[in-house]
């Protein structure tokens, strides 16, 4: 069985310009790179733990691409401390 570490995270949400709902709702496919371009600005700053998930629609149901992720407040070292 595998250790699972305790440790301090934060939570950030990306999302899109409500300007530009309407392209990515028709080139869906765009919304990885905006999921992936998300992780990216993290861990150019950083070198964290991270967990991400793409949602495509709000609490109201409507089109609303964000991005939740889940950032470790720190990283492993080589040595696996």
């Amino acid at each position: 069985m595998e250790d699972v570490f305790q440790v301090n995270h934060r939570y950030v949400v990306f999302t899109i310009d409500e300007g530009l709902w309407s392209i990515f709702l028709l080139h869906r496919k765009m919304l990885k790179g905006f999921m992936d371009e998300a992780v990216g600005i993290i861990k150019e700053y950083f070198t964290p733990g991270i967990i991400a998930g793409l949602h495509t629609f709000g609490s109201r149901l409507n089109f609303n691409p964000h991005v939740h992720i889940l950032v470790t407040m720190g990283g492993m070292k080589e040595s696996g401390e």
